[in-house]
């Protein structure tokens, strides 16, 4: 779609059509293809999840000097242009500041926020394994890195400088997965994230980064309560 400012935003539409509408912000790098490589999933839970891509990835343009809250306008205009008066957020590792800030910025309009981390060996060996979750990651980084790698620096620096706001502003209803064994996001963020008023924390003693492939079901099952 075309947002008001001129720039493209690429998104993607996965699980039931007709289902309650997820939001999903993709990792640090990643685009519209990031999902669980198993739709049927999603359509089982009942799920339309929605990817889609940050400034300077995939088909999005670039927009380096916004800020996070200004991020949460592309969602806010996203969800517009489909018609979604609520929603629920999902993101995931390097997605979780724009979630934060869109949670903050949308209010009422978030049903329920979901913030998930976890990546890297010797834990996500297993998951890294499956022929399945490759073949995803492949298309997904192609797509990311499709206009080069500014729009993954942009995001590093507006996930490294100051937010402009603070999690204990944030009033979704939140859930924080974490594993424990991350070497990538360590614990300390997801505590972190814990200042959100009412959030619950769950931590994965032998989890890795991507243990959100493992326990894709049960996240968004918990997301879609």
């Amino acid at each position: 779609m075309r947002l008001s400012d001129g720039r493209l935003l690429g998104y993607a539409e996965y699980g039931d059509p007709r289902g309650a509408p997820v939001l999903a912000l993709h990792g640090l790098p990643g685009s519209r293809f990031q999902r669980h490589p198993d739709e049927s999933i999603a359509a089982r839970l009942g799920a339309r999840l929605i990817v889609f891509e940050r400034p300077g990835f995939g088909l999005s343009g670039r927009a380096p000097r916004a800020s996070l809250l200004e991020r949460a306008k592309d969602a806010a205009a996203l969800a517009d242009a489909l018609g979604l008066a609520r929603f629920r957020l999902l993101a995931i590792s390097g997605g979780a500041p724009v979630g934060c800030a869109c949670a903050l910025a949308l209010g009422d309009r978030i049903e329920r926020l979901a913030l998930v981390c976890g990546v890297g060996p010797p834990a996500d060996r297993r998951v890294l394994a499956r022929s399945d979750v490759r073949a995803m990651f492949a298309a997904d980084l192609r797509a990311a890195f499709a206009q080069g790698v500014g729009g993954f620096i942009d995001d590093l620096v507006l996930s490294a400088r100051p937010w402009g706001f603070e999690p204990r502003s944030i009033r979704a209803t939140t859930d924080i997965w974490q594993g424990e064994a991350d070497p990538i996001v360590p614990p300390a963020a997801a505590r972190a994230l814990a200042a959100i008023p009412g959030s619950r924390l769950r931590l994965f003693a032998d989890e890795g980064h991507y243990f959100v492939f493992e326990r894709w079901e049960e996240i968004l099952a918990s997301l879609l309560r």
